[in-house]
């Protein structure tokens, strides 16, 4: 099997993961009358990023493995393909969503009047994360966007400590007492007027996430390491054992978050399916949308809000829970199909040309060859 294929599966769990983000979105638009479990359902697709993150990490440390011995400045170089692999698509994404949108007044500026200069510019450099207000207020979904790009600077670091699974376990627990104890004070020491804001900032901000990145490396040293690397200390498993017991006793998410649970479900999932690709998850049309998941993630928003201004978030009159589910999910496939349209233009016309100029500007500084493969096979 070539290394392509082999990574097949990283596309294919992508997909899964916008295609989980969409099904929360499609919930909050049109007419829902569902049973409370679908409401459940739909509403933890919001964990698809937390699936994005996983297979990030893992790609991330993947990418630092092969090209480390390879390259010069493999630093530098790594924030060169970051940069144009990220930067061009959120830039044009925030231009379009200040034309839909407008600078006035969103549910995410709490009681700020609108979008300032500073958001913008902020945004335009990915530090949108440092402000509540900021942090979600200007391109829908834009979080994650800021979360993602700050984790990379920690990259070089990380790879250069973390050398094995129990390393990774033990950098996943630092973190977690680490988001821990900042949790149990901002909580009760918030920062803004609107606590309801707040409460979300919280879930969104970093120190939340970056147990979940960790959960991906872990998957790198469990797929990619030898026997060594995936010794994990038995002190370390039962220093989590405790804790995860002590989280189901109290029955507090504090402990152990259901983003943090679902993280573990994934590095599941991508195990079972690195190992056997089955064929119903890793298919060409699964692969494609992976391939194009990001501009997906920045596009499917657009597509909603025209569906909505256009009259067309119900597309049938739900009368029962019955046709409610089924105007669900006509509204879920026609965004899934125009998303993946858009998405697929803009993957060929901005994603793939600008991660290409990054390729070029390394094979420039390296003063050695690069060669540029015609699809950037996996975005790594």
């Amino acid at each position: 099997m070539s290394a392509s294929r082999k990574l097949d599966y990283v596309d294919a769990l992508r997909g899964m993961a916008i295609l989980a983000v969409v099904l929360v979105h499609c919930d909050q638009y049109g007419t829902n009358d569902h049973p409370t479990v679908f409401h459940s359902i739909f509403g933890s697709g919001a964990m698809g990023v937390q699936l994005f993150y996983v297979m990030s990490a893992f790609t991330l440390f993947l990418s630092c493995d092969r090209r480390g011995d390879r390259e010069l400045y493999p630093n530098r170089n790594f924030f060169i393909r970051r940069v144009f692999r990220i930067a061009p698509m959120y830039w044009l994404g925030i231009v379009y969503y200040l034309w839909q949108n407008g600078r006035g007044p969103n549910y995410w500026l709490g009681d700020a009047p609108g979008i300032s200069d500073g958001n913008i510019i902020a945004n335009v450099l990915f530090i949108h994360g440092v402000n509540p207000y900021w942090t979600n207020s200007l391109v829908p979904g834009g979080w994650s966007i800021t979360v993602e790009m700050c984790f990379y600077l920690m990259i070089p670091l990380l790879f250069t400590w973390i050398k094995s699974l129990n390393g990774a376990f033990k950098a996943f627990l630092i973190f977690l007492a680490i988001r821990l104890v900042l949790h149990a004070y901002l909580v009760t020491h918030p920062m803004i007027g609107d606590i309801q804001l707040w409460r979300q900032y919280l879930f969104f901000y970093l120190p939340n996430q970056l147990p979940v990145f960790m959960i991906g490396f872990m998957l790198f040293f469990i797929l990619r390491g030898g026997p060594e690397d995936r010794k994990v200390s038995p002190l370390l498993l039962v220093g989590f054992a405790l804790f995860f017991i002590l989280h189901l006793a109290t029955r507090r998410e504090i402990l152990v978050p259901t983003h943090v649970l679902f993280g573990f479900g994934f590095l599941a999932l991508a195990v079972g399916l690195a190992h056997k690709p089955l064929r119903a998850l890793v298919n060409l049309p699964m692969r494609h949308i992976g391939k194009v998941s990001f501009s997906m993630y920045l596009s499917h928003f657009a597509v909603l809000h025209w569906l909505e201004k256009l009259g067309y978030a119900d597309l049938i009159t739900p009368t029962s829970t019955a046709t409610g589910l089924l105007n669900y999910g006509l509204r879920y496939l026609v965004v899934v199909v125009v998303a993946v349209a858009v998405s697929t233009v803009l993957y060929h016309t901005v994603e793939m040309p600008m991660m290409k100029v990054g390729k070029r500007l390394i094979a420039l500084w390296e003063k050695r060859p690069v060669a540029v493969p015609q699809e950037a096979k996996g975005a790594i």
